[in-house]
């Protein structure tokens, strides 16, 4: 505001109010002009020192509850050029992030996982490939927050499928990206794609891929006793960090330690890997622990940790020594959905399931038509069923760089079942002579789509196999699964919580070598609980018992209640990637399995 230049106003008792001339009076309103501007001025760097960037504004003190948000997005930044806003809780399979190609799926809750889904995918314009199985019916342009964007609309035109798609593409000179929901017909997604595209803008830069949230955190000042001040910032799919731990490092338990913060999106399948150098140091020296923000543990394992993260936020990890010994190491947090091809199963109704040996599940897939859909880390090109690549390391072992693999699936009428009860019959890739024509069809600039040769689907009640060179085998049952049946117990039953039904049950077996000869080194036999399936493929599980094996490889294990098991192998039989994993154990009450095919290990 101007200041007022009118008369002074009437007073009624001019003598009790001091006289005070022209000259001082001109310095008083002066002054309040000066002090009325200055107040909106210090009280808006005030706020905005508070709110420009919330995610700092940790309160000092430990929240023992999971974090909660009050932001409904997460930021996302492509090191193509563009960011993204991602809806909070939706989850992610990133397949690829560089400068030059991004590929991700993410999920929306409470929408099924196999048939509702959201693919982003973006890269320079000169390489864009299409979807032949998306058939367009409606186009239009819309302009979002200053950008143009095709709008394109229609259904997905694959055997009995009724799914539908809405896509908007975003261009600018060189590089694009584009976003399809997929959906059933059932389903709304109309406000939340008009949402999902308005929080699309560009980057300043392409160089680097970073997440950050708009929302408040309640974390803890300290995680297991060590200050988050001294925690190390890293990155999932970053550069390795050569590390050394030494006496002069943070005392942690009997040992010592090196402390790491960093950031997950939900529903990532991570490994964070402390590989360490035995050249100086001939025996195990690394544990790793992994902690929430708010300091709550996670895992507990020793130099490999596979980790889906519950919720996108900040996650801390600890590397550290025990039997107080010192040594080198390099640190890393892979994705595995990043540096590993993936197969999807796709069924005749379109819906898809991810393919994933490490939660343990059987390959029985439900009896069903199927095709194969293959994605691949990096963009492909196709001739004559050879699958072009430029392929990843999967951890630290090098690359295999620019390949050509051919793609090849074998097809017998072998029951999972009667695979179990002749687990040393010939499987289908060991005879050509099982090997089938098929048809591959490249979607997007990173997907195969395959089919037989002279069809659509792979018939159901088939023992399926599928061949790549850095995939290697892949084994698909299209069958009804069936549980394993066993002779009852006669032991008494034991007691337990009351909402957890109980019996007698035991599990036995016997590891090998990777010949069948016995053991000669130590081995850990680790008995987890699945709890529940999660829409991701992800589990919650619960770990039983960890016993070590006899001297010749066998063990038991008795009184376990009712449920579905896995079974792994460890101790000095495990290195920096597991080596195998028993096929789900459907355990009755009253049971005991003899006997189990605990496979043979390096």
């Amino acid at each position: 505001m101007e200041p007022q230049t009118t008369q002074d106003p009437q007073i009624e008792d001019q003598a009790q109010i001091p006289i005070i001339n022209n000259y001082a009076t001109n310095w008083i309103k002066i002054f309040i002009v000066i002090v009325g501007l200055l107040i909106p001025v210090i009280v808006g760097i005030f706020y905005f020192s508070k709110t420009k960037n919330p995610i700092l504004n940790i309160k000092k003190s430990v929240q023992k509850k999971i974090q909660t948000s009050t932001s409904k997005s997460t930021s996302i930044k492509l090191q193509t050029g563009f960011v993204i806003s991602l809806p909070d809780q939706w989850t992610a399979r990133l397949l690829s992030d560089t400068p030059d190609f991004f590929a991700g799926r993410f999920f929306i809750p409470k929408y099924e996982a196999t048939n509702t889904y959201v693919d982003i995918e973006s890269g320079l314009t000169s390489k864009k490939s299409s979807n032949p199985t998306l058939k367009t019916e409606e186009t239009q342009s819309k302009t979002v927050n200053g950008n143009t964007l095709t709008i394109q609309s229609g259904k997905e035109n694959y055997a009995k499928s009724k799914r539908l798609f809405k896509q908007a593409l975003y261009k600018n000179d060189t590089r694009y990206l584009q976003i399809t929901f997929v959906y059933l017909p059932n389903y709304s997604i109309d406000k939340q794609f008009d949402n999902f595209i308005h929080g699309v803008s560009l980057a300043l830069s392409h160089n680097t891929f970073s997440v950050f949230s708009s929302f408040t955190v309640f974390a803890a000042e300290a995680i297991d006793g060590i200050p988050t001040t001294s925690f190390k910032e890293a990155k999932v799919m970053g550069d390795p960090l050569p590390e050394s731990i030494t006496t002069s490092d943070i005392p942690y338990k009997n040992g010592f330690a090196k402390p790491y913060i960093f950031t997950a999106i939900q529903g990532q399948r991570l490994t964070v890997v402390a590989l360490e150098e035995q050249s100086d140091q001939p025996r195990s020296f690394i544990e790793t622990e992994l902690f929430d923000l708010n300091g709550n543990s996670l895992d507990s394992k020793d130099t490999r940790t596979e980790f889906i993260p519950p919720y996108t936020s900040t996650y801390y990890a600890i590397v550290h020594t025990f039997d107080n010994q010192v040594g080198n190491y390099f640190f890393k947090i892979f994705d595995r959905s990043q540096t590993e091809n993936l197969l999807t199963l796709k069924r005749d109704d379109g819906s898809e399931q991810l393919i994933d040996p490490a939660n343990g599940l059987p390959p029985v897939y439900g009896q069903q038509n199927v095709s194969l859909l293959l994605q691949f880390v990096n963009p492909i090109s196709i001739t004559d069923n050879i699958v072009r690549y430029v392929a990843k390391s999967r951890e630290f072992e090098l690359g295999l760089g620019p390949i050509s693999s051919p793609v090849y699936v074998y097809m017998t009428d072998q029951s999972y079942s009667e695979l179990l009860a002749q687990p040393s019959s010939v499987l289908p890739e060991s005879d050509e002579s099982n090997r089938v024509q098929i048809t591959l069809q490249q979607i997007d600039q990173n997907k195969v789509l395959i089919t037989p040769l002279n069809g659509i689907s792979f018939p159901a009640n088939k023992h399926i196999v599928l061949t790549e060179k850095t995939l290697g085998s892949m084994r698909v049952f299209t069958e009804n699964p069936d549980k394993i049946q066993v002779s009852p117990s006669s032991s008494p039953a034991v007691s337990a919580q009351p909402t957890v039904q109980v019996g007698t049950g035991s599990i036995s077996g016997k590891v090998t070598e990777k010949d069948g000869k016995p053991l000669t080194k130590t081995a850990t036999v680790e008995l987890v609980k699945i709890l529940q399936h999660l829409p991701n493929g992800a589990q919650e599980y619960q770990t039983i018992t960890k016993i070590n094996t006899e001297s010749d490889g066998t063990f038991r294990i008795n009184n376990l209640p009712e449920g579905e098991y896995n079974l792994y192998i460890g101790g000095e039989y495990s290195s920096n990637r597991p080596i195998g994993w028993q096929n789900p154990i459907f355990l009755s009450k009253d049971q005991v399995l003899e006997n189990i095919n605990t496979e043979t290990f390096y």
